[in-house]
């Protein structure tokens, strides 16, 4: 009894604490479409995105009761660095995605900020010397070239295919920018967990702190031609797109203290199909198949990664499992 007792706790481990990463990584991505809902429902209210981004920024003061501040005091100027280029990337990852939600579909915004793994691993070949191989360039350009088939910039495609518009492909370029930030938080992070100097709530702090005197003077400067907060579902979209965001993120930072940079980003992308039912079903609005197809070409990259990544590790636990002679 005690040893079946004592294995079904190995079993309880091995699926749920030992995987937590994969949990927190796939959970994530969920609350990452539901950010991009709010934002595009209070968009179609006529809402300033950066009202929206303000007040996110402000919301992330709320880590600092559980900073742990001596071993912030520890940091070294590098490791200082790196958490300040990680807050700046996230800072950017928010803004440019929640303009791209506000500038375009929600599940065409979702499918190119999809494309994130790649930066990522684009970002990691640069700065952690990481390698970069000949099916990373493949996948890169079928990433891209499923970002233009969503994105379909006016002056590739023309001005009336489909329902191409300025504001479309704007919206395009932002979830574009806001991928490569998300690669480039992944990696920075990913390098203070692995110097062990992170504290994720550490991080909103700087979140907050980089973010507050720049949205600050956006919501200023590009205040007018929007309508104001008023009625109690602009409120409570307000609440799902920033209380989503930080939750997202929350389980994004743990995920990466136990996953490389490369596995969360990719598992976070479960994002981009709850976009498309969320498009479809809630916010109502028709997916073509141009759109489609773009959408399964970014596809490709993940799911090739994840393959990638499963076959490595089966190799790594059977050489380490073979007898030596």
């Amino acid at each position: 009894m005690r040893c079946s007792t004592m294995a079904c706790d190995d079993v309880i481990e091995s699926l749920f604490y030992e995987q937590r990463g994969l949990y927190f990584a796939l959970l994530s991505g969920f609350l990452f479409a539901s950010q991009g809902l709010g934002a595009n429902l209070l968009s179609a209210e006529n809402i300033s995105p950066w009202f929206m981004c303000f007040m996110y920024n402000v919301l992330n003061a709320f880590a600092i009761p559980w900073i742990n501040w001596r071993e912030a005091e520890q940091f070294t100027g590098k490791e200082t660095v790196l958490l300040f280029a990680a807050g700046l990337f996230d800072i950017g990852n928010f803004g440019f995605a929640l303009m791209a939600y506000s500038y375009t579909t929600l599940g065409n915004a979702s499918a190119i900020l999809l494309s994130k793994p790649l930066w990522c691993a684009l970002c990691a070949a640069v700065f952690l010397g990481e390698s970069f191989s000949i099916l990373d360039a493949i996948l890169i350009a079928l990433d891209l070239l499923g970002v233009v088939l969503v994105s379909r910039p006016p002056f590739i495609f023309g001005s009336e295919v489909n329902e191409s518009t300025p504001t479309n492909f704007l919206g395009s370029v932002c979830a574009l920018l806001g991928a490569f930030c998300g690669g480039g938080q992944f990696v920075t992070i990913r390098s203070l967990t692995v110097r062990k100097s992170f504290d994720r709530y550490l991080l909103f702090l700087v979140k907050c702190t980089i973010g507050f005197p720049f949205f600050v003077v956006m919501v200023c400067v590009h205040h007018t031609g929007y309508e104001t907060m008023r009625t109690v579902d602009q409120w409570s979209y307000l609440a799902l797109a920033c209380f989503s965001g930080i939750a997202a993120s929350l389980f994004t930072y743990m995920a990466l203290e136990s996953r490389d940079a490369k596995t969360v980003s990719l598992l976070a992308t479960v994002q981009v199909i709850v976009a498309y039912l969320l498009q479809s079903f809630i916010v109502q609005s028709k997916v073509d198949l141009l759109t489609i197809v773009g959408a399964i070409l970014i596809t490709v990259s993940p799911v090739a990664y994840i393959i990638k990544s499963v076959m490595i590790e089966r190799c790594t636990s059977t050489n380490m499992n073979s007898p030596e002679i």
